[in-house]
């Protein structure tokens, strides 16, 4: 029913626990892309059985991504298709599995359904630490937080709150305007079925979200963030990992539910 796509450099260290919390949520088609890399990732995913398109490009930017998110898109078999980012996990606090929760009436016509994010921080982690991210990272903005409601520049951490990622229904797909953004035959709507009307501000979470691991530790952070942007868009500044970084409400929902799962498989 739905495909998981990825495209990733380097990634190694996460692959397996992102893989594996996905398939626990009923997802078992992936779509890798390996971009120029140079460490493991393959036989990373090659143990877990899945398969990969390894993609040399001396380019970057937008329309690089676009093309590769199109290709994902158009080249699964399933009727839904979400692409992420390795520090972007779905949750699903009301339903076991994913499977079902697309199956809900309220979604049948639509172009997709958009995906609302928590955004977390580095829970105080200046090495990366071993282990799982859904262990590690547990602190995150409040749920009543507030944040300028000003339309987005892209300039500020809190304009991250403004963007969503898709679940697209496959047939649905026009075009690729960028990683949050496509043009769809048919309209997309929120969680609750209702039409979704870009950079409102509002955001339901209830049913479907994301846990966005978006600084991990400063080791991390200073990884992602010494290395170009797939997108050719200017590095994040040192700002953004520090306002992240002072949330310290308590999500461990997903470490409740699936840590020992996942490490059962590993």
């Amino acid at each position: 029913m739905i495909t998981l796509g990825l495209v990733a450099k380097d990634e190694s260290k996460y692959l397996k626990e992102w893989i594996l919390y996905h398939k626990l949520i009923g997802i078992n088609n992936f779509s890798i892309y390996l971009h120029n890399n140079t460490d493991n990732s393959a036989n990373v995913l090659f143990d877990l059985g899945v398969n990969i398109k390894n993609v040399s490009s001396e380019s970057l930017g937008f329309e690089v991504k676009n093309k590769l998110y199109t290709e994902i898109i158009q080249e699964a078999n399933t009727e839904f298709v979400c692409c992420l980012d390795i520090d972007e996990f779905i949750v699903l606090p009301e339903y076991e599995d994913i499977r079902d929760f697309l199956s809900s009436s309220l979604y049948d016509g639509f172009g997709g359904i958009v995906l609302h994010q928590n955004i977390f921080g580095s829970n105080d982690h200046k090495e990366s630490p071993e282990g799982l991210v859904i262990d590690n990272y547990t602190k995150r903005h409040p749920d009543n937080f507030d944040f300028p409601k000003n339309y987005p520049n892209f300039q500020k951490p809190y304009d991250l709150f403004k963007i969503i990622k898709t679940i697209v229904r496959r047939r649905s797909l026009k075009k690729v305007l960028d990683s949050h953004e496509y043009v769809t035959s048919t309209p997309v709507v929120d969680e609750n079925g209702q039409l979704y009307k870009k950079h409102t501000c509002h955001r339901p979470v209830s049913k479907i979200r994301l846990n966005h691991y978006f600084t991990k530790s400063l080791e991390d952070w200073n990884f992602k963030t010494n290395r170009p942007r797939f997108s050719g868009s200017p590095k994040y500044p040192n700002e953004w990992f520090d306002y992240f970084s002072s949330f310290d409400h308590q999500d461990d929902y997903l470490s409740k539910k699936y840590s020992s799962k996942i490490k059962e498989l590993l």
